[in-house]
Formats: C-alpha cells, structure tokens, sequence
C-alpha cells in the first residue's frame, strides 16, 4: 500500500492505528487488515448510544443554561450547505456529511466532558461511514435540516422536553432507513486493505 500510495510505512503504519481505534478497521496477525463489518445489531447499539449522548447534552443545556450550543449550531445551519443529489461527487457528499454531523457534535460538546466527547467521536466516525455508503439521500439530507431547526427553534423557546423528544425521532429516522437497507449492502463482507488502496473504499469520518 505504502508504494502504491507513494507515500513512506511510518505514516501509513500511523493511519491505520487510528482507523483501527476508530473501529472501522481490523488487523489479524498473518492474515492482513480488513474493513470492519457492520451487522444491524451492531447499528442499533451505535444509534442508541448516540440517543443517550445527545439526550443528556440537552440535559445539561437545561441545567446550566448554556447558550455556546445556540450560536455554534447556528452557524452551522446557516453555512451554504446544499444538500447532496445522485449527481454529486464523492467530496460534496462529505462535505455535506461533515457540517450536518458538526451540529450534533456542537451539542454534545456542551456537556464539557472529554470522556463523553471522546465517546461520540468514536461513533461519529461509523455514523459517517453509514451516511455515505448507504443512507445519503436528498429525502433524508433535506429532513436532517429542517429537523436542526427545530431543534433550534425548541431550545430558544426553553422547550427541552419536546427537543429531546425531536432528537429521538430524528435518530429514529435515520436508522430506520439504515435499516432498510439490503443485508447485502449493510453486512459489508470483510474487504481487504489492499481492495481499499485501489480505491474500493470511500473515505469516512470528520
């Protein structure tokens, strides 16, 4: 990989430690390294821990009555963000993927906890993985924003009841159309990393 690359193995040794942390690669001794598969169990707990983070963020938005959320996420929405259609490069696609999942990651950093940041960033990588293989739609995409601003709107307005209630239905719309998906398309079989340099695997994460 690294001549293919053109590039030397300590870096390429160092990105492959970080993909693996991130749980999107493993590494067999004498076998090789390989994509992580993906089963629907494995989704649903992901997108449950995402509840449960999101949730208590906006717990503790309540609690200490912070207003960082409400000016980063602002900015976040209001960024010339069209979202992605069947003709989009692979590049404007996480570029969307990006902003959309910078909003949630603006919320969740109000907790001030590096422990809880850590977590979702970790999740953050697989739920961007998913958004691009299987999930990004024009359907989906338009809703994630129009549900960003209501959320918004909820938290202005001291609603945080019905904004946790939003953010659960919104992660519910989400991984139900993950769902929905073939087997074939969510349970990814193992892919060699020498598949992934010729160019058989998108790049994932922020």
């Amino acid at each position: 990989m690294a001549s293919e690359l053109g590039i030397s193995r300590g870096p390429l040794r160092e990105a492959l430690r970080l993909l693996e942390n991130e749980h999107l690669i493993v590494n067999y001794a004498r076998r090789g390294t390989f994509v992580t598969k993906l089963s629907k169990e494995d989704l649903i707990s992901i997108y449950q821990a995402r509840e449960m983070i999101e949730c208590y963020a906006l717990d503790l938005i309540r609690k200490n009555k912070t207003r960082d959320f409400l000016e980063k996420a602002s900015e976040k929405i209001l960024t010339k963000n069209p979202p992605p259609t069947p003709a989009s490069t692979p590049e404007e696609k996480m570029n969307f993927i990006d902003i959309n999942n910078s909003f949630h990651f603006a919320l969740v950093e109000t907790t001030h906890n590096p422990w809880i940041i850590r977590s979702y960033q970790t999740l953050g990588s697989t739920m961007a993985r998913c958004q691009f293989m299987f999930v990004l739609n024009r359907k989906i995409a338009d809703a994630a924003t129009k549900e960003h601003q209501r959320l918004l709107k909820l938290i202005e307005m001291g609603d945080y009841e019905g904004g946790k209630k939003l953010i659960k239905e919104h992660i519910k719309l989400f991984l139900d159309h993950l769902l929905s998906q073939t087997d074939s398309k969510i349970e990814a079989a193992r892919m060699p990393m020498s598949d992934i340099s010729n160019g058989h695997f998108t790049r994932t994460g922020r």
